[in-house]
This record gives C-alpha cells, sequence and structure tokens, in this order.
C-alpha cells in the first residue's frame, strides 16, 4: 500500500501516517493536536518558522481545549536530536525529468503560470511547498537510503 506520493512510500510504517494538508477527510494541525492531546497539553514550535499569524491561530485553536503553545527561541529541538551526527548536505546536481516523464515541459508550465499570474493581476507568486517546485520545474529527487533531498533556486 502506497502513501499516494511517487517516492514516499518509504513513510508507509505502523510509526508514521501521512497526513497531507487540505485533502478530504484530512484534519486540520488544530483539529489532530485537539484531538490527540491530553487536556492542558503543550505545544512547542520554532517561532522563526510560523508567520505571527499562524502562530496566533494555532494559539487560539488548541487553546480551546486548554493547550498551550510554547515558543521555542532558544533551542531548535532538531538539532537538539542531530547533535553531531547530521550529514553534510549534499553536492550533486538536480536533474530535470525528461519529457516523457513529466508530460509538459518546465518552459510551458513556467508560460502559464506567469500567464496566469497576469490574468489575477499579479506579479509574483511564493511557492513553498516542494511538490509543487518539483512538479513545476520538472525535477528529479535524490534519494539516499530512506531520505530523499532537493533544492532548488528559480527565477520566474
Amino acid at each position: 500500500m502506497g502513501v499516494g506520493l511517487p517516492g514516499f512510500d518509504w513513510l508507509v510504517s505502523s510509526s508514521w501516517i501521512l497526513m497531507r494538508a487540505g485533502n478530504f477527510g484530512v484534519p486540520t494541525t488544530i483539529e489532530w493536536l485537539n484531538d490527540v492531546l491530553a487536556p492542558g497539553g503543550r505545544v512547542g514550535i520554532d517561532p522563526f518558522l510560523f508567520s505571527s499569524d499562524a502562530a496566533e491561530e494555532l494559539e487560539q485553536g488548541i487553546a480551546k481545549n486548554n493547550h498551550e503553545l510554547v515558543f521555542l527561541y532558544d533551542k531548535n529541538l532538531v538539532d537538539e536530536i542531530w547533535k553531531d551526527s547530521r550529514p553534510e548536505p549534499l553536492n550533486k546536481p538536480i536533474r530535470v525529468h525528461e519529457l516523457k516523464y513529466a508530460g509538459v515541459d518546465m518552459a510551458s508550465k513556467l508560460s502559464s503560470l506567469r500567464n496566469e499570474l497576469a490574468a489575477a493581476g499579479s506579479s509574483a507568486i511564493v511557492i513553498t511547498m516542494l511538490d509543487e517546485i518539483v512538479w513545476l520545474l520538472n525535477l528529479v529527487m535524490l534519494y539516499l537510503g530512506d531520505l530523499c533531498f532537493i533544492s532548488a533556486v528559480c527565477d520566474l
């Protein structure tokens, strides 16, 4: 049984549940936290990764169930887990997916995006979801064991 995302079948285990935000039947983060936390639970976040509006929304949403939002200014929990064992970032080129696999070339996708932006009266777009970036630019992800890596910079 797959997770519905190419290359992410390794997530299927009893330790992980992939919940893709915005999909039908998938609870919001607030709904999920309110469902799984015991009353009076505490939720820690890295305040540098949340907008003030998103943090406020989360704080208000979980407060309804008497949960507390804790801002972890002085500790990055991911760094605490990695300590000195974090591997160096990969320094390998990213390949562009062949047209026979991608279906539409990157230039056509970017042209369509520019046209949609112009029609909406916009001059820019911020794309942060990795799967959207990979699709738009027809990038191939690099897999290393159970981990996948990609980084990209694009000037539309």
